[in-house]
């Protein structure tokens, strides 16, 4: 038979486990449902243009070159910038990786 100061120490494992696990659930809900702030601001780099991704208002991509091409070359125009900031954060509003691929930078119509 179970004493009583084991089965009392069992209860509150339990509960705590569990309300550990709720908070847990409510976090991941939030970040899915898209309650934080998401938000692209274009930056003058060098002689163009690059992003940040600002999640709350915090950095989150400091993107200063074009990505998925090779060297550090920067977006011509401020424009361009933006459209790829875009699709960066619409990636990641779906759970995808934030990842940007030539195929991405073809169909927006950046020049490299």
């Amino acid at each position: 038979m179970i004493n009583r100061k084991t089965y009392h120490r069992t209860l509150i494992f339990i509960a705590l486990f569990g309300l550990s696990y709720s908070c847990n659930q409510s976090e991941q809900k939030d970040a899915v449902s898209g309650t934080h702030k998401l938000e692209i601001a274009p930056i003058r780099v060098d002689s163009g243009w690059g992003y940040n991704i600002l999640v709350d208002d915090k950095v989150y991509i400091h993107q200063y070159c074009i990505p998925a091409i090779g060297g550090n070359k920067v977006f011509f125009t401020k424009e361009d910038a933006v459209k790829t900031g875009k699709v960066v954060v619409q990636k990641m509003m779906k759970g995808m990786i934030p990842s940007i691929t030539r195929h991405d930078l073809d169909s927006l119509k950046v020049a490299y």
